[in-house]
C-alpha cells in the first residue's frame, strides 16, 4: 500500500458557475483572512470569479490610457492612468490580441493584485482561461484551472419572470 503524505496536493475539484457564486460570500471571507484586507478581497473575488471567468478581464475606473512598449520589447502594456498614476497595467502579447496579466496598484503604486492568464483555451469559439494564477506581492494567492466552459448557454425569457411574493 503506498504511503500517502500530509503534505500532498490537492485534487483540482470541480464546480459549475451556480456552485461556484453560492460560495461567494465563502470566497470572500477567505481573501480577506489571506490579504488582511476586506476592500481588496471583494476586489479580488469581484475581479476573478465574476469577469476572469466569463471570459472579461477586469477593467478599473481611470482618467486615461496610454499604451507602451514592455521593457524586455516582448509585447505592450496598456497603462491605465489616474489623475495621479497608474491604477492599473494591462499586459499584451506583440499582436495585441491577447491579454497575458493585469496589475491594479493602490493610490500609492503599490500592486495589490495580479491576475496571470497562465493557459487559454478556445470553446465555442471564445478564447477563455484554463490557467489562471492570482499573487499578491509575489506569493500565490490561488491558482484557477478552468476544466469546462458551457457558451451561449441558451435562456429563455422565463428565466427572468419573479414569482408572487407569498
Amino acid at each position: 500500500m503506498p504511503a500517502t503524505s500530509a503534505l500532498a496536493a490537492p485534487r483540482p475539484a470541480a464546480l459549475d458557475w451556480a456552485e461556484l457564486l453560492s460560495h461567494r460570500a465563502f470566497l470572500v471571507r477567505f481573501a480577506q483572512r489571506r490579504l488582511q484586507d476586506p476592500a481588496l478581497a471583494e476586489d479580488v473575488v469581484h475581479d476573478v470569479f465574476e469577469a476572469v471567468l466569463r471570459g472579461r478581464i477586469p477593467i478599473r475606473e481611470h482618467a486615461s490610457a496610454r499604451l507602451v512598449r514592455v521593457r524586455s520589447g516582448d509585447g505592450w502594456a496598456l497603462l491605465l492612468m489616474r489623475t495621479w498614476g497608474v491604477h492599473q497595467k494591462i499586459f499584451l502579447d506583440e499582436s495585441k490580441t491577447q491579454v497575458l496579466q493585469t496589475e491594479v496598484y493602490d493610490t500609492f503604486g503599490t500592486m495589490l493584485f495580479q491576475i496571470n492568464f497562465q493557459e487559454m483555451q478556445l470553446v465555442g469559439g471564445f478564447k477563455v482561461p484554463y490557467r489562471v494564477a492570482v499573487s499578491n506581492d509575489r506569493k500565490a494567492l490561488v491558482q484557477l484551472l478552468v476544466e469546462r466552459y458551457w457558451p451561449n448557454v441558451p435562456v429563455e425569457p422565463s428565466m427572468f419572470v419573479l414569482g408572487s411574493p407569498g
